[in-house]
């Protein structure tokens, strides 16, 4: 959703299809660069159960 985010508008500031591809590119680095710092925090969860005794 976020490369989606950055790559939409990229052919609008520029006038080449290789500059457009490039700017989704270096978001695309970006974007797998922040993916790979929050990547490790959903696996922090507690894994305990969640029911309750009655």
């Amino acid at each position: 959703m976020f490369l989606t985010l950055f790559g939409a508008p990229t052919p609008r500031p520029s006038d080449d299809i290789g500059d457009a591809l490039q700017l989704t590119g270096a978001a695309g680095v970006v974007v797998l660069a922040l993916c790979a710092l929050a990547a490790p925090f959903p696996h922090r969860r507690h894994r305990g159960d969640d029911t309750i005794a009655l």
